[in-house]
């Protein structure tokens, strides 16, 4: 999975791919440890949530989604990226509302144009009448 020739490294290296163990994201970064901070560097990985170990290649898998963090944990440690991060895609509102599951549910047209108005908009309220379920809008704005 690594370049040839990081054995020598002393640091961190993180490639980044498509997750293999973890379910969280469906991005990973695949991080290896090497150097004198060994121990220290494996017990701030150990701290993550939903991180794996891979056996074949001696290396964590965590989420993508823990990346600014990674970099936070690791801030003084010296990091080889062995590629890119994958880049974030522009998603417009209807594919959002076309890809979400609304769990058995139908939504009124008033709701659908509610989750609309709030994902256009992070200030706003949502002041409809008792029994328009707005909680079930409010749920699919966040």
């Amino acid at each position: 999975m690594y370049e040839r020739g990081l054995c020598r490294f002393m640091g961190i290296a993180i490639q980044f791919g498509k997750a293999e163990k973890q379910t969280l994201d469906a991005n990973s970064m695949f991080i290896q440890i090497y150097g004198q901070d060994f121990y220290e560097n494996l017990e701030k990985i150990k701290s993550l949530d939903n991180r794996q170990f891979i056996k074949e290649d001696k290396s964590w898998e965590v989420p993508f989604c823990y990346w600014e963090e990674v970099k936070q944990l690791f801030r003084g440690n010296e990091i080889k990226y062995v590629n890119e991060p994958p880049k974030a895609v522009e998603v417009s509102n209807d594919e959002i509302l076309a890809g979400l599951d609304f769990n058995g549910f139908n939504l009124y047209d008033y709701q659908v144009a509610g989750v609309k108005y709030g994902l256009e908009h992070h200030n706003f309220l949502l002041l409809d009448e008792q029994r328009f379920r707005k909680v079930i809008t409010s749920y699919y704005i966040g």
